[in-house]
């Protein structure tokens, strides 16, 4: 008899703890289902996760609401009025697809990546140094698995490292690009420079990033900034660069001078300040009708420093020319100063 009050004891405790842990899964089940619910309503309204801060960007945002990343001054430089953009986060081994339009503004992450950068950190100097540039670039094109190595994975987007500003900045290097792999593990810092990604990821871009329309930006820790803030330094450095054109076409020698920096290179005259203030002076008394035009302009941003290109067209008195300008502009005491310029 007691041996079976003690059989059925324990067959009833065996009985409620079997229902205790389908209660547990089932609790366990329904949470996960919960957290998943919660996570797409949230990314449907344009939230960012992980390591980017929390937006929400609706109709009635305003740009004194809006916050970006700082180095998205570059797109408001740039003609088109919207694109995808590919923004790396190195010191987060993450990259985030990133829709943004100008016009209403709106900043839309569509997704997040783990990515492996180089083995070495640190600004990229010279070929081979293992590091993962940091800047603003262009992809140039893509390049199919099938023509590769096999540790490229399914495929390849080529960015224009160098960019001109690194050019100008004497960094070297080449065959800085977004793949794949063909390893079945993934470690952060683990790559010869490039930014690898898992394969599945990199199939994932083919159907937004495009050669030459979506541009790439590397940094080491995103800067947020409010756009209007972005709005205005662009305004400040454009009616810069228009003061100076402007005074240039009027002859005007001090002022047009002014804007170079004491610390001001020609390289391709080999002029340090002093000989070319001397030298724009006996050209100026030398050429009294004269127009300068540019067209086809371009600009890098990096730490208060923009790199600008554009194709210009010299036209005076007694001499015409045609060729690229490369004004190299750096923000000094609240003001940009033309710290170099080069002609070819």
């Amino acid at each position: 008899m007691i041996l079976q009050d003690s059989y059925s004891s324990n067959k009833g405790f065996i009985f409620n703890l079997q229902r205790l842990l389908a209660v547990k899964c089932l609790l366990i089940i329904f949470l996960i289902f919960i957290f998943r619910a919660i996570r797409a309503d949230i990314c449907s309204h344009n939230q960012i996760f992980g390591p980017l801060l929390p937006i929400e960007i609706n109709e009635t945002s305003s740009p004194e609401s809006i916050l970006v990343p700082k180095h998205f001054l570059n797109i408001l430089l740039k003609e088109c009025l919207s694109c995808y953009i590919f923004l790396v986060e190195i010191d987060e081994q993450k990259a985030y697809l990133v829709n943004f339009q100008k016009e209403p503004y709106d900043f839309n992450v569509i997704r997040e990546f783990e990515i492996s950068s180089g083995k070495q950190k640190g600004a990229k100097r010279s070929e081979w140094d293992l590091r993962t540039p940091k800047g603003f670039y262009e992809i140039t094109e893509y390049r199919q698995g099938k023509n590769l190595h096999k540790k490229y994975g399914p495929g390849a987007y080529v960015l224009n490292y160098p960019n001109p500003m690194e050019k100008v900045e004497k960094r070297t290097g080449s065959g800085i690009w977004i793949h794949g792999t063909d390893r079945l593990d993934f470690i952060d810092y683990d790559s010869e420079g490039c930014i690898r990604l898992i394969n599945e990821e990199l199939l994932f871009l083919k159907t937004y990033l495009e050669p030459y329309q979506s541009p790439v930006i590397i940094v080491d820790k995103i800067e947020w900034v409010c756009i209007s803030k972005l709005q205005k330094d662009k305004e400040l450095f454009l009616r810069r660069f228009r003061e100076w054109h402007k005074s240039w076409q009027e002859h005007r020698i001090d002022e047009y001078l002014s804007f170079y920096h004491p610390s001001f290179y020609a390289p391709n005259l080999n002029m340090d300040i002093i000989r070319w203030n001397q030298y724009k002076s006996d050209i100026f008394k030398d050429n009294r009708s004269l127009t300068v035009t540019f067209s086809n302009i371009s600009y890098i941003f990096r730490n208060n420093r923009v790199l600008l290109q554009a194709d210009q067209s010299y036209q005076s008195s007694n001499y015409s020319d045609a060729g690229i300008k490369t004004l190299f502009w750096e923000l000094i005491d609240n003001k940009w100063y033309i710290i170099l310029e080069n002609w070819f």
